[in-house]
């Protein structure tokens, strides 16, 4: 229904308390691609949601991994941007030493927790150079959902599959 997205967009600012809520907008790529990307958004849905930015008095919060294909008037809107990137080894090391190896993190050292993992488990993890920290709570879920104990090349062959699935938007770190 042409109109929808609009209509929807001013709905929901228009209801939202800013004294009390924010306005969080996940995968925002698909309401506000921007003209470099290979598809656009119609304009009337970029310039409805910058309207209402501007009239807006709240927080408003949007999660992208794409954030090349947005739209650049909204991106210029928004007054402040974080970016989540992966992690370094060092990090990717201290995650899996916890969670797949069942070390404390907090007592390794930094130069214990590189050096200290298996030449495999090391090799495997300078590979999934996209990983976040997103990534191994999503693993530790799923292992957790399972129930059996699970051992750390487990780990690894998940972590890889997450890391297969990741967008080529994303930009990597060793």
């Amino acid at each position: 229904q042409r109109g929808a997205s609009e209509h929807n967009l001013a709905k929901l600012f228009k209801e939202c308390d800013s004294r009390r809520q924010l306005i969080f907008i996940d995968d925002v790529q698909g309401l506000l691609l921007g003209q470099t990307s290979l598809q656009t958004s119609e304009p009337t849905v970029i310039a409805e949601c910058l309207r209402q930015l501007k009239i807006f008095k709240g927080i408003f919060i949007y999660a992208t991994s794409k954030i090349d294909t947005l739209d650049s008037a909204i991106t210029d809107a928004c007054v402040f941007h974080l970016e989540l990137t992966p992690l370094t080894l060092t990090q990717r090391c201290l995650m899996f030493a916890e969670l797949a190896q069942h070390r404390a993190a907090s007592k390794l050292s930094v130069d214990d927790a590189v050096n200290c993992m298996p030449p495999d488990a090391l090799a495997a993890l300078r590979e999934l150079n996209r990983l976040t920290a997103g990534d191994f709570a999503n693993v530790k879920r799923r292992f957790a959902a399972i129930g059996p104990k699970t051992s750390p090349l487990d780990w690894i062959e998940a972590l890889r599959n997450c890391h297969s699935n990741k967008s080529i938007f994303l930009r990597t770190s060793s």
